[in-house]
């Protein structure tokens, strides 16, 4: 639940944030770096901490996962040094095992229509070092590490892939201790010195695993062999996480007090609201009674907004995102845009079909910004119907109904010549 509030106010309809999607907010939200709103507006401050933030999907299986073949031959580059995963892929799916592919021909390789060469790399090329490779003896003494699954069609094991790694000092015994609390190879490769001593290895050893998967070349191996979705915070992507947080905090008030996610409170109302109002102490200070008098607002909304604001969590965190600069009172420049007539006041319209030039949205802010009240549903309170091409059941209703039809012209001309 609070996640989802969290989702809502970074919204494109509520504060914008571009850069913190779902996935970022159950990041910075399980590593207890976001529980409110104003936690937001506090990362610009400790960027360098989350640069390098990551969490890692671990999926319910119920059988010892395996690495597909077409990473293993991508991470590895079995084959030649600059295989791609496209044509790993395509090796994989033609020869099914380590040991098919060690037996294709050039031939074969150039009748693959799915491996693709490039201008440096021709297809011809790729060819004759694929066959070249396995010809290599030093190449055959690396093959042998993957022992009898060689022969498998159906991935490599954690072990087997530890043995080709080759890490350092690591016997039998010690591969046998990582794979019984690990099934996967970037979780490992994340694991820290003192968690390894915690599994029964020797320091020496702990020391020497985390050293060995912190090297650059290894990471880039552990990559492609990771079979994990994960969500992690990049330099480029917290700079631009960062900018767009200081970019929200222009919105008006109408986007922020909708952003707060107060129930029943929508767009359409939270404009309604501070045009009326003009500021949050106002709104604040309102009784049920008071709040009804405005137009629109119900007794479920007065209700709602009485019983949030009587919330002393709420208000602190009001006062917090005040502190950060977000705006909790109506400026002239908002107020300008939110409305430029009331040629519509009083009066209820809504689309159907297809326009020539307006979106169902640009209607929408137009109505508003011109006084009117744009609805969803049709009804015999609605005053107009936009008509557009391939009209739908609410034409007809709405000719049942008596309700006055006009194209988009119309409603332009109706705007314009106020």
């Amino acid at each position: 639940q609070i996640k989802g509030k969290l989702e809502h106010f970074i919204s494109r309809k509520a504060m914008n944030i571009d850069g913190l999607g779902p996935e970022i907010i159950d990041l910075l939200y399980s590593k207890n770096y976001v529980k409110k709103f104003s936690d937001i507006y506090n990362l610009p401050s400790i960027r360098n901490e989350i640069e390098g933030l990551e969490k890692v999907v671990i999926p319910e299986v119920f059988e010892l996962p395996k690495i597909p073949l077409e990473k293993v031959i991508y991470a590895f580059k079995i084959g030649y040094n600059g295989m791609t995963l496209n044509n790993a892929t395509a090796i994989s799916n033609q020869c099914k095992s380590i040991y098919n592919y060690s037996q294709i021909s050039y031939d074969d390789i150039i009748s693959l229509e799915t491996i693709k060469g490039n201008a440096n790399t021709p297809k011809e090329k790729i060819a004759r070092k694929i066959t070249s490779y396995f010809r290599d003896p030093k190449n055959s003494i690396f093959l042998k590490e993957f022992g009898e699954e060689i022969y498998s069609s159906n991935g490599i094991s954690l072990l087997t892939i530890l043995k080709a790694l080759k890490i350092p000092s690591l016997d039998n015994s010690d591969l046998d201790i990582l794979i019984k609390n690990t099934d996967y190879i970037y979780t490992l490769s994340k694991t820290k010195s003192n968690e390894f001593i915690s599994w029964g290895l020797v320091e020496e050893k702990a020391n020497t695993i985390e050293n060995y998967f912190n090297d650059v070349a290894v990471n880039r191996i552990i990559t492609r062999l990771n079979t994990l979705s994960k969500t992690s915070l990049q330099k480029k992507t917290v700079a631009n996480l960062v900018s767009s947080i200081e970019k929200s905090k222009a919105n008006g008030f109408a986007k922020v007090l909708y952003a707060l996610g107060i129930r029943h409170v929508g767009e359409s109302i939270a404009k309604k609201i501070v045009m009326e109002l003009g500021d949050i102490e106002t709104l604040i200070r309102k009784t049920v009674d008071e709040l009804v008098e405005i137009e629109e607002i119900g007794p479920n909304i007065a209700n709602s907004l009485v019983n949030y604001f009587n919330k002393s969590d709420h208000i602190q965190e009001i006062e917090k995102l005040k502190s950060h600069g977000l705006k909790f009172q109506i400026e002239e420049e908002e107020l300008s845009s939110m409305h430029e007539s009331n040629v519509l006041k009083g009066l209820s319209l809504i689309v159907t079909g297809t326009l020539p030039n307006l979106k169902r949205n640009e209607v929408k802010d137009l109505v508003e910004k011109n006084g009117g009240k744009f609805v969803s549903s049709i009804s015999s309170k609605t005053n107009y119907l936009i008509l557009g091409e391939n009209a739908g059941s609410k034409l007809d209703k709405a000719k049942k109904l008596g309700i006055n039809i006009i194209s988009e012209e119309e409603f332009m001309n109706m705007i314009n010549n106020s």
